[in-house]
């Protein structure tokens, strides 16, 4: 993986907004930047110690030490290496106005920024799966979860981003550089592109698409169920209300982990040319 920073001549920039090596123009106003490093920092706080707390009640409750909760306990991880690798040193280069890390350093934290993401939803999908084997395919449930299928799930959670990764570090053509208006590094057009597709449809597409259609058949059951018993006179459904409920919650999660990733990155693809004033690329 090769370095803009060293290929690039000192003191300009180039069409792409991308900073040649040692120079950094802050181009962001200082009202905007403090009013987002200062909301940020909240949701720092407020994410490390929710996550701390989830990780400490799932271990120190025997009823919550189940499969189906490892995959809960797993993505706390994913949150809080997400919020001190990739939120806390952007909340830095806000407030310094650039990015401070080396090269290498940058170009890895640009790639876990979406490589986390993606192991999030990753992560959400086999919840998603487990859900659905638990409601719909009852029979199938005990059989198919045992400790070496969750765990095979955990890990492809956790590698395939790695894997996808891969090309780019060992890619003669340069694929990173800094931006002076994100004050991060990003992809260089057009070879990054392609990478961008890829992490897209792996990361955040494909398991989009499997969580949707996971849920979409649990709703359809469920409904159907109701629907039957209602019918029939019965008393309540046999799905209890607790698998419901984290249905719901996982569902929730699934949202808000996309409206919070896929925002800048849609941005970043429609505006090619740089031409969006620099305070955009922190809303």
């Amino acid at each position: 993986m090769n370095s803009t920073f060293e290929n690039s001549t000192l003191g300009g920039e180039d069409s792409d907004g991308v900073a040649a090596k040692g120079v950094y123009t802050c181009t962001i106003s200082t009202p905007s930047r403090i009013l987002v490093v200062v909301l940020c920092s909240v949701f720092v706080i407020i994410g490390l110690l929710g996550n701390v707390l989830v990780n400490f009640a799932v271990l120190m409750t025997k009823n919550l030490r189940t499969l189906a909760n490892s995959f809960v306990l797993s993505m706390t991880y994913t949150d809080i290496v997400f919020i001190t690798c990739v939120i806390i040193p952007i909340l830095d280069s806000y407030l310094h106005c650039r990015m401070r890390l080396p090269y290498t350093l940058c170009a890895l934290h640009f790639y876990l920024n979406p490589g986390l993401v993606g192991a999030s939803l990753w992560h959400v999908t086999f919840i998603s799966f487990n859900r659905y084997l638990r409601i719909v395919q009852q029979n199938s449930y005990k059989r198919l979860t045992t400790t070496k299928s969750t765990v095979g799930a955990i890990l492809v959670a956790w590698v395939l981003p790695i894997v996808i990764f891969i090309p780019s570090f060992v890619s003669p053509t340069p694929m990173i550089g800094y931006s002076t208006s994100s004050l991060r590094c990003t992809l260089l057009p057009p070879q990054g592109m392609k990478q961008q597709l890829l992490l897209i449809v792996l990361l955040i597409a494909l398991p989009s698409l499997i969580t949707i259609v996971l849920y979409c058949r649990i709703f359809i059951f469920v409904h159907r169920k109701r629907l039957k018993i209602q019918q029939h006179g019965q008393g309540s459904s046999a799905i209890g209300k607790h698998e419901i409920q984290l249905c719901k919650m996982t569902a929730v999660v699934f949202v808000v982990i996309l409206l919070g990733y896929l925002p800048y990155p849609m941005f970043r693809m429609i505006d090619t040319s740089h031409s969006a004033p620099p305070d955009t690329h922190l809303y």
